[in-house]
């Protein structure tokens, strides 16, 4: 008799509460709908980036209630996961930035859990360093630099190395015991032993810095066990932020609000590729059916594919960790893949810091993209 009493009960929490659940998901929606019209930023920046074909979303509590009873068709789980992401939402929304939400390549269920286990703190400090660094880049833009030449013959300018000493420092006064990684500092090898290490591309695209290109960005991420867990790209240039936290989602703060690909889908797929490499025709296969673009970043082209801009992004020769590690996440909670051209996933904090070029594709690419990358001329190794 207890028994069939206990199994009654279940079999009443799992139908007869639902009309409750979607009830009380309706009003949490209303509420959300007069919070975002009463507020004083506009609707769009609610916008959410997520990983089915790039698509913009509103965080709407219908939006978190259908994943959530998809993750777990328990009523209190459903409203467990409504409640956190909503008022997290709701906390979180501030007045003249483009707020992204937590929506990953995972359900969200997977994504709650990730949410409570994300380093924020780092994060946190992450940004406010690069924000910092950032606005003495656009400074110096404007008073002046110094270029010199390494030793690879790529440039440098004293405006990478303050933007270099800005952040490590930054990293250095609040996380000591970890380990550290830049372009523009040489590398005592110290790193490989620690667990935690912070990689920093003071401004990947020098190039396009000193000619005024707003193709330029501040990439670092930490890096935890050979893969990066936390995530922030800084373009300067167009004021757009890109973070990212493993498990946690994309975000995109500032610059130009994201538009869905049904209201802004070019002809062709386009494709990201390094300016040297179209120039000598590496790309040649591709062009017929694909706009290649050239840009002089690979950091940013990772950062554009993530959110939808751009299918993909290719370099066949060259580059290292620092140049990728912050895109790497970025892509992948955006349900891109990343690998370099021999399909090999990347790790990172290695004794050998040279990739052998980086593919990145995104989760909306089209199937006959993704088999024209293949066919593509491999470089030999």
């Amino acid at each position: 008799m207890v028994e069939k009493t206990s199994s009654s009960l279940r079999r009443w929490a799992l139908t007869d509460l639902r009309p409750f659940t979607t009830l009380t998901c309706i009003i949490l929606h209303v509420v959300f709908f007069v919070s975002q019209t009463s507020a004083a930023a506009a609707p769009a920046e609610w916008e959410v980036l997520t990983h089915r074909v790039g698509r913009v979303r509103l965080a709407s509590p219908l939006n978190i209630l259908w994943n959530s009873h998809r993750a777990s068709p328990q009523p209190r789980d459903c409203l467990s996961g409504v409640s956190k992401l909503f008022f997290d939402n709701l906390l979180r929304q501030k007045p003249g930035k483009v707020q992204g939400g937590a929506c990953s390549r995972t359900d969200l269920h997977h994504t709650h859990e990730g949410l409570l286990k994300s380093m924020d703190h780092e994060l946190r400090i992450l940004v406010d360093a690069v924000t910092q660094a950032g606005q003495r880049l656009l400074d110096m833009a404007k008073e002046g630099f110094a270029v010199n030449t390494k030793s690879d013959h790529s440039p440098v300018t004293t405006a990478d190395l303050e933007v270099n000493h800005m952040v490590h420092e930054a990293i250095r006064r609040h996380f000591p015991e970890d380990g550290w990684l830049s372009e523009e500092e040489s590398d005592d090898n110290r790193r490989l032993q620690k667990k935690r290490v912070w990689i920093l591309d003071p401004i990947d695209g020098t190039r396009a810095f000193i000619k005024n290109i707003p193709q330029f960005c501040i990439a670092a991420a930490l890096v935890e066990s050979g893969h990066p867990v936390i995530a922030a790209i800084l373009n300067p240039a167009t004021d757009e932020l890109f973070t990212a936290t493993r498990g946690g989602g994309i975000q995109l703060t500032g610059g130009t609000p994201v538009s869905s690909p049904d209201e802004q889908t070019p002809e062709r797929s386009v494709v990201l590729v390094n300016p040297w490499e179209l120039q000598t025709g590496r790309f040649r296969s591709l062009i017929p059916q694909f706009e290649c673009r050239p840009i002089g970043s690979i950091a940013y082209a990772l950062a554009l594919v993530a959110v939808g801009r751009a299918d993909a992004a290719i370099t066949l020769t060259g580059g290292n960790e620092w140049d990728v590690a912050a895109g790497v996440l970025l892509v992948e909670e955006s349900g891109g893949t990343v690998t370099d051209t021999r399909g090999r996933h990347l790790r990172f904090n290695q004794t050998d810091l040279r990739l052998h070029g980086t593919i990145a594709v995104g989760s909306h690419a089209d199937p006959l993209l993704i088999a024209a990358i293949k066919g593509l001329d491999q470089p030999m190794a």
